[in-house]
């Protein structure tokens, strides 16, 4: 596979991420913010869409880091040395919240133990992880909005960059806040994930579709070392 059709296909894969990440998030369950966290915990564990939502997640971020890592090797040069440094940051961040799916996912295991008080290694590691998951994706997402929107270097411009920036502050909350309050209260702000997603599907269309018609292409021949 050339060059050009491997970043055509990280591309793809990259608006195959949000609709991934979208989809999960959709399915996952809502918790109940009336209870206390362990019990409104519980009671998302044994909804039926836990699984499958979860495994939609792990599988969406593992594509983003993939496909985001392809895209910077493959666009780089032409990106200044900051953007280059938040996009390698964006991989890193979808690359811990793909570890950190997996004790997430297997957390509903642990359903029994968590009503009874007892051990819940997964639910705690989960947490703990979780806590350092979402600001690394929603501030990494956030900032590569911002630094692509002028010259659309991921084919985006300033209005879908708002979405994912309003997403990606308030995803970027969402874990530390649970972590550190135990209050379910604070659950909406996952909803953030909605605008990153977003941003990953229209980025990744259009700079298929930019790189389909040999656009970035000659973006890439005429621009200055950065």
């Amino acid at each position: 596979m050339s060059s050009r059709s491997r970043t055509r296909s990280a591309a793809i894969g990259l608006a195959w991420a949000g609709l991934l990440l979208g989809i999960g998030g959709i399915l996952h369950p809502r918790v109940d913010t009336s209870v206390e966290l362990d019990q409104g915990l519980a009671g998302m564990f044994e909804s039926s869409t836990w699984d499958v939502a979860h495994v939609l997640t792990l599988g969406g971020y593992i594509v983003l880091a993939v496909s985001l890592a392809v895209l910077v090797r493959g666009l780089g040069s032409g990106w200044s040395s900051r953007q280059r440094l938040i996009g390698w940051a964006a991989v890193a961040g979808a690359c811990i919240a793909a570890v950190e799916s997996v004790p997430h996912l297997f957390a509903a295991s642990e359903t029994d133990a968590l009503l009874a008080g007892g051990s819940t290694p997964l639910t705690d590691l989960h947490t703990i992880l979780q806590a350092f998951a979402t600001p690394a994706v929603g501030l990494s997402v956030a900032a590569l909005a911002v630094a692509s929107a002028r010259n659309r270097d991921l084919g985006n411009g300033f209005i879908v960059a708002v979405v994912a920036i309003v997403g990606g502050l308030a995803f970027t909350f969402a874990g530390p806040m649970i972590a550190l309050t135990e209050n379910s209260e604070f659950s909406p702000l996952f909803i953030g994930s909605a605008g990153v997603s977003i941003w990953f599907v229209v980025a990744g269309i259009h700079m298929a579709w930019r790189l389909s018609t040999g656009e970035i292409d000659r973006e890439l021949e005429t621009a200055p070392a950065r």
